[in-house]
C-alpha cells in the first residue's frame, strides 16, 4: 500500500520523515517517545486503509512440491515440553529444541535434539572462539554439529541440499563450518546451503520473477569525516595499505576508522556488475534511500549491532549501516550518517536480487524464538530484496575484499549465488 498512488501518500510521507526523525542518534528519551507514539498512529491509519485480508494458510504438500528431489527442508524449533498431568507450575519441563524434516515425498520426520541449555551454551563457547581467534574454534564447531546435524543422519540421506530454516540461538550457527552427517567432512562440504527465515519462503524461491533492468548499486569507502572533494584522483584508487582493520566499531564513542580495504572492493564489484559506485562523501544514507530497487546492492562500509540496554527499545533502531557523515551527525540535519535497520525497513527493494552488507556483525539482531533475528537480515527480507549475504561476526577488511572480489567473479562466470558463495567458502 506504501508503494501505491492515492491519497495514503501524505501518511506514507510523513511516516518516512518521523522514522527518519527517530533514527537519529541525537533524539532525547521524551521526544523518542512522542515520535514512537506518532509512528504507531500513522500506522494505524495507514492499516485502517487495507482492504480486509485473506489468510493465507501453507499447506505441508505446497512446501513439499516446492523441495528439489535432492533436496531436504529442516526447520528448527526450540519450545517448552508441556505435560497435563504434573501439578500446577509444573507442568512446563525446560526447553527443548526439535528438528523437524521435509522432503520432496512429503516425508515428515520429527527429531528431539534434547534439552536446550547445553546446545546453547556450546554454541556461546564456540562464538567466542572464533570471535576472538582461539585455537579451538573448528573443534567446538564440530562439537555443536555433533548435536544438531549429526542427529538427522538418516532423514538427511543422500540429500544433496539442505534448506534450514534455524531458530532462536541456532540463527547465530555459520551451518557451512559445523561437522555433518557424513564422515570427516563439514556440512557445507557435505552438502548445499541454503538459509530461510521459514519453509513457506520455498514457495516464493520457486516462483519466476521478474527481470530487473534497474542498474547495480555498489556503496564503499565512506567519507565518515566528510572529506571534501578536492582530493587527488590517485587517491581514489587506493592500494589496500599492510594495516588491516576489522569492520566494526564503538557506537558510543561515534568515531568510525577509514576502511582502506573498501575502497578498492568497491572499484572492482562496481566494474564486475557494471553497477553506479558511490563512494566517501557521496556513500551517504540519503543518497541509497533514494535509489529504489537496484538489481544487486553491495555495501561495504562498517555494520554494527547493539544489545539492548533494558530500555525496550526496537531492535531495529539497534543495528543498521555507518555511512559518510557518520563522525560528524550534526554537520547535515536530514542525515546523521547511519542508515538504521529500521529505515532499511520502509525502504522499496522489490525486485532487489541480492544484498550483500560486506561490514562486521551485519547479520546480528535480537532473538525472539519462532520469529528468528530482527536486525539487518530482517529489515532487507521486509524491504523485499530476493536475498541477502551478511556476517555473523567482526571480519577483517583486507580478507573480506579478497572474499566478495573471488564471490563475484563466479557469479559474473554464471554460477548461482549459492553455489558462488560455497565455491568462495571453500576456497
Amino acid at each position: 500500500l506504501a508503494n501505491l498512488p492515492g491519497p495514503q501518500q501524505e501518511i506514507v510521507q510523513e511516516l518516512r520523515l518521523v522514522t527518519q526523525e527517530l533514527a537519529s542518534k541525537d533524539v532525547q528519551q521524551a521526544q523518542r517517545k512522542k515520535l514512537t507514539k506518532r509512528k504507531e498512529e500513522l500506522e494505524s491509519k495507514l492499516y485502517s486503509l487495507l482492504p480486509e485480508i485473506k489468510p493465507h494458510i501453507v499447506e505441508v504438500d505446497q512446501v513439499a512440491k516446492s523441495i528439489p528431489r535432492n533436496g531436504v527442508l529442516v526447520e528448527y524449533q526450540r519450545y517448552e515440553p508441556f505435560s497435563g498431568t504434573k501439578p500446577d507450575g509444573e507442568e512446563w519441563d525446560e526447553p527443548h529444541y526439535l528438528a523437524l524434516i521435509l522432503n520432496s515425498k512429503m516425508k515428515v520426520n520429527s527429531i528431539d535434539l534434547g534439552p536446550a541449555k547445553p546446545i546453547e551454551e556450546k554454541i556461546k563457547r564456540a562464538l567466542t572462539s572464533s570471535e576472538e581467534g582461539l585455537g579451538d574454534a573448528q573443534q567446538l564447531w564440530k562439537e555443536v554439529g555433533e548435536l544438531v546435524t549429526k542427529p538427522l543422519k538418516e532423514s538427511i540421506g543422500d540429500a544433496q541440499t539442505l534448506f534450514i530454516s534455524p531458530d532462536a540461538e541456532l540463527n547465530r550457527i555459520p551451518f557451512a563450518a559445523l561437522s555433518s552427517h557424513k564422515d570427516n567432512q563439514l556440512l557445507g562440504e557435505a552438502v548445499k546451503i541454503r538459509l530461510l527465515t521459514t519453509g513457506r519462503e520455498l514457495l516464493d524461491l520457486t516462483k519466476a520473477s521478474k527481470p530487473n533492468k534497474q542498474k547495480s548499486l555498489v556503496v564503499a569507502n565512506p567519507a565518515f569525516d566528510l572529506v571534501k572533494t578536492n582530493q587527488s584522483k590517485k587517491e581514489s584508487n587506493l592500494i589496500v595499505s599492510n594495516t588491516s582493520q576489522q569492520r566494526s566499531g564503538d557506537l558510543d564513542s561515534f568515531n568510525w576508522s577509514p576502511l582502506p580495504g573498501t575502497a578498492k572492493e568497491g572499484e572492482v564489484i562496481a566494474k564486475l556488475t557494471k553497477a553506479q559506485l558511490l563512494t566517501k562523501d557521496n556513500a551517504t544514507a540519503l543518497a541509497l534511500q533514494e535509489k529504489e530497487a537496484p538489481k544487486i546492492l553491495h555495501i561495504a562500509s562498517h555494520a554494527y549491532y547493539l544489545p539492548d540496554q533494558g530500555k525496550g527499545e526496537n531492535p531495529l533502531l539497534r543495528s543498521g549501516i555507518v555511512l559518510a557523515g557518520a563522525n560528524e551527525p550534526e554537520t547535515n540535519p536530514k542525515d546523521d550518517g547511519y542508515l538504521t535497520a529500521l529505515e532499511v525497513a520502509k525502504l522499496n527493494w522489490q525486485g532487489t536480487e541480492m544484498v550483500v552488507i560486506s561490514g562486521c556483525e551485519s547479520g546480528l539482531g535480537d532473538i525472539n524464538n519462532g520469529e528468528g533475528i530482527y536486525g539487518l537480515k530482517r529489515a532487507i527480507s521486509v524491504a523485499g530484496a530476493k536475498s541477502s549475504l551478511l556476517s555473523l561476526w567482526k571480519v577483517d577488511d583486507d580478507a573480506t575484499a579478497v572474499f566478495m572480489k573471488s564471490f563475484y567473479e563466479r557469479l559474473v562466470s554464471g554460477e548461482g549465488k549459492n553455489e558462488a558463495l560455497i565455491n568462495t567458502q571453500r576456497e
